[in-house]
């Protein structure tokens, strides 16, 4: 959990499915709480990451986690 609001389909993002050993879920976040934790996530990822060092406007993961910090600053 990332904060204590309620999460209303007004102000939710959707994170993609996922599968797990339970099944399969749909997470979502407020749009603040995702851009948050997607910086960080960014700021972990890109210094491992080859692609990122060679072009991360190639890197899949480094665009969807930019768009996360994009879409958060919008709310």
């Amino acid at each position: 959990m990332w904060g204590s609001g309620a999460l209303t389909a007004e102000h939710a993002i959707d994170l993609s499915e996922r599968t797990g050993p339970v099944g399969r879920w749909w997470p979502r976040a407020c749009r603040r709480h995702a851009a948050e934790h997607a910086h960080r996530a960014l700021f972990d990822h890109a210094p491992l990451c080859e692609q990122c060092a060679d072009a991360p406007e190639l890197c899949e993961t480094s665009r969807a986690l930019y768009r996360l910090v994009r879409g958060g600053r919008r709310a």
